[in-house]
């Protein structure tokens, strides 16, 4: 598996794959609770060139592969926003005006979906109502706008946990283990969450109980 950094002793990491998983798995059961609803979606990558991008965009796809094999989920336009929000409210005012029925964009960060939800906004549009905008990050600026109610869902990545565990295999490389130079971590969706308005307490109640358990508190 090839290094990023190849001079390094040891890479630890994880599989953005499970990222693009776990928002499936979001709007999986969005649709299952909306069966009277299709999402014809405009699709915000961070950008067109990383393999990052285009594992996350492949988990998303693999994961809902059903849904789009229905006509339920219909990605009608794809482009990047380069990861900033200003960048994303300006693609989606575009799209709004291009695509009349689009009702749905998905963002592979807080940030661009926040950009997306200011543009339906400023069009006089309801986020969440008339256009469902699906995030990635659970960042403590995208979770304003999960509690707003104006982002639909987001998958909440579990950074102080998940950080703390990078650090414990780091340290005990340090003290002799051995570990492949470049370490994956196997089932990163550990660390991920579903975040929705209905579930934020208990998501936040979770990461609690994810740091105790990581960090033996």
């Amino acid at each position: 598996m090839k290094l990023k950094h190849p001079d390094v002793d040891l890479e630890v990491g994880n599989r953005p794959y499970d990222y693009g998983v776990v928002q499936g798995s979001i709007i999986s059961k969005w649709l299952d609770a909306n069966p009277d609803i299709n999402l014809k979606v405009g699709y915000i990558r961070g950008d067109l060139a990383s393999q990052q991008v285009a594992d996350t965009y492949q988990g998303l796809i693999d994961t809902i592969a059903e849904y789009i094999e229905s006509g339920r989920f219909e990605i009608i336009v794809d482009d990047t926003a380069t990861w900033r929000s200003a960048d994303a409210m300006l693609k989606t005012e575009d799209w709004i005006q291009a695509y009349p029925e689009l009702n749905s964009i998905v963002c592979q960060n807080d940030e661009m979906a926040i950009g997306a939800i200011q543009a339906i906004n400023a069009a006089g549009l309801k986020p969440n109502k008339d256009v469902f905008v699906f995030g990635k990050d659970g960042n403590a600026h995208g979770r304003e706008y999960i509690l707003s109610g104006e982002m639909t869902a987001t998958v909440f990545i579990d950074h102080r946990a998940s950080c703390f565990y990078f650090v414990d295999i780091i340290n005990r490389f340090a003290h002799g283990e051995q570990f492949p130079q470049k370490t994956i971590i196997p089932d990163f969706t550990m660390f991920l969450a579903e975040l929705t308005p209905e579930s934020y307490d208990e998501v936040m109640a979770w990461s609690e109980a994810k740091y105790a358990e990581v960090t033996g508190g």
